[in-house]
């Protein structure tokens, strides 16, 4: 797979909050689904790191140019292109 970085959507760190009552135990849950993912063609993934940086998963068979989605640093806007054959 690919990665395509789209930019850092990390912020500041806020001020820790009061630390609320304990409620009841809940029941255990039923088994999740697998968290792996893998882009197939004309799909992505989007993910981000530790570091707050942004990314776009896409299959191998797939270019970063022709990636649907992308980034503005100057306004920090995130766009996802749609190819509507016109």
């Amino acid at each position: 797979m690919a990665r395509l970085l789209i930019g850092n959507i990390k912020g500041p760190k806020g001020d820790k909050g009061d630390t609320g009552a304990t409620g009841p135990q809940g029941k255990q849950g039923a088994q999740g689904a697998s968290g792996v993912t893998a882009p197939a063609s004309g799909f992505f993934t989007l993910q981000v790191d530790p570091n707050g940086d942004l990314y776009a998963v896409y299959a191998d068979t797939t270019t970063a140019s022709a990636a649907p989605v992308s980034y503005d640093p100057t306004t920090g806007d995130l766009y996802y292109t749609i190819n509507d054959g016109k």
